[in-house]
């Protein structure tokens, strides 16, 4: 009867295995087809050997508002978009370690921070979008940082259906309808993902809010800064556009943080260019929400920046 029981339960035990891991075939594939970014990282992290000019990074206010393909036809250079999706600067460096592992550092580096870029406590996002390349050690530890059990995923990589919300889980069904993230008027181009044209519906403010500013995060970005300066990488600081300044304006300590990117670029002799005071800034015509431009907008900054970028000397 023992023998039995133990017969049953290790059979069991095998098809549960079996059927995990089947589940984990069909769910990853269907999230690598669906989701953008993880078709991104596993590129960018595992395929692409390209030497690219310009690396550019931060969060969706560098991912949605910055487009290559009119960065290198005014610099006559060639530049790749790794913005992430909610990205503070644990992620931003995470995300240069581990493209530094697959590719020759870049000439120029144009870091987009946001108000909120050194908060690092629960900075991912969207770590499900990494699950795929979670063996690199810079990727690993940043997700081990946030409590993802990245060993146990390495022996049994179809435990990371663990690491899958319902949503992610849920993909299979989009993918069947060969339907991806990417709206059917927008476009993927060298990392960067148009944000339809769609223009502001109104001029509105969220709740007021205070961020917190962390050491940890202060240190990343001079860990980042110093990292740039070993390899010779000529780093640009830039503050992104926002619809009239809707969301600095509702931050108490907004002018701080501002205030000590611009203390850290003298100390540093970098560039930090202001971009919330544009004058593109005033018209809705260019936003999609009160953080991020429109595929309009998007187009209109990128000419602005390159301009700038050359007009500066900071591309000769």
């Amino acid at each position: 009867m023992k023998q039995n029981y133990i017969f049953r339960l290790a059979v069991a035990l095998v098809a549960g295995l079996a059927i995990t891991w089947i589940a984990y075939i069909i769910i990853i594939d269907a999230d690598k087809k669906f989701f953008n970014s993880i078709r991104k990282n596993e590129f960018i992290f595992r395929e692409d050997t390209t030497r690219y000019d310009i690396l550019l990074l931060g969060s969706s206010r560098m991912k949605n508002t910055v487009n290559p393909r009119i960065i290198d036809s005014i610099t006559g250079l060639n530049s790749y978009n790794a913005g992430a999706s909610g990205a503070h600067i644990s992620e931003i460096k995470s995300i240069l370690d581990a493209y530094l592992l697959q590719h020759r550092p870049p000439a120029y580096i144009i870091l987009a921070l946001d108000y909120f870029a050194l908060e690092v406590h629960h900075a991912v996002a969207y770590y499900p979008t990494y699950i795929t390349v979670n063996h690199l050690e810079p990727i690993d530890k940043m997700l081990r940082s946030e409590g993802v059990h990245t060993g146990m995923y390495k022996i049994f990589p179809f435990f990371r259906l663990t690491a899958l919300d319902d949503y992610y889980k849920s993909i299979v069904l989009q993918t069947i309808r060969n339907r991806d993230d990417i709206a059917d008027d927008d476009f993927l181009y060298k990392g960067y993902v148009s944000n339809t044209a769609v223009t502001i519906p109104r001029d509105s403010l969220g709740p007021a809010q205070t961020i917190d500013v962390q050491d940890k995060g202060k240190k990343m970005l001079n860990d980042l800064i110093a990292l740039c300066r070993e390899k010779n990488i000529r780093l640009v600081l830039t503050y992104a556009p926002e619809f009239r300044r809707n969301n600095i304006e509702n931050i108490s300590n907004a002018d701080t943080i501002l205030n000590y990117y611009a203390q850290v670029a003298v100390q540093n002799k970098l560039p930090f260019y202001r971009h919330d005071l544009l004058p593109m800034c005033d018209s809705p015509a260019y936003f999609v929400n009160n953080g991020h431009v429109n595929r309009i907008g998007a187009d209109v900054y990128s000419y602005i920046l390159a301009r700038q970028l050359i007009d500066d000397k900071v591309i000769p």
